[in-house]
């Protein structure tokens, strides 16, 4: 009973340990870029946002921002996905950001995979995306237990110029 006790204790720790927590997917502080880009990706000192640092990211017609094997895999606990980006244009940017589960469960890529539409507008933007609450293309909810890639494309207009200040996840509440 008392080993029982013991480990329920240590259990509650762990997992309170995690509560309200923000981890970064990109921890752009420490100079870190995301592995799988391919916009022009530099860290810049303009529209640092409360960190000091922000990735100036230069979109063109193939261009992307985004992580292959994200450091973070199993985003099952995240309550949010944070980006804090700088638009300087005079207009808003559109881009979708895709989120890829390791297993496809008999569907294509596309398929399996999640497409959110995001919008920058002109300036200080914060968009905050619910994991839990993404659906794959064909209609379903999936698994968030093995991501195995996670990207930003698509611009609309096709050139455009963000400043990402962070790309976080916040885990529990």
């Amino acid at each position: 009973m008392k080993n029982w006790l013991a480990t329920a204790a240590m259990a509650m720790m762990v997992s309170t340990g995690w509560a309200g927590r923000v981890v970064p997917l990109v921890n752009i502080q420490n100079g870190d870029r995301p592995n799988d880009s391919k916009a022009l990706v530099e860290l810049s000192e303009e529209y640092p946002g409360a960190n000091g640092t922000s990735l100036k990211v230069t979109f063109s017609a193939e261009g992307t921002l985004g992580d292959w094997e994200p450091k973070i895999k199993n985003w099952n606990e995240a309550t949010k996905l944070i980006l804090d980006v700088y638009n300087p244009a005079e207009e808003p940017v559109t881009a979708i950001l895709s989120v890829v589960p390791k297993d496809l469960k008999g569907k294509s890529r596309y398929n399996a995979r999640s497409d959110n539409k995001v919008t920058f507008k002109p300036g200080q933007n914060k968009v905050v995306l619910a994991p839990q609450e993404m659906v794959n293309n064909s209609g379903d909810i999936f698994a968030l237990d093995n991501i195995v890639s996670w990207y930003i494309a698509g611009t609309a207009p096709v050139e455009a110029v963000l400043f990402f200040q962070r790309i976080d996840l916040q885990i529990g509440e």
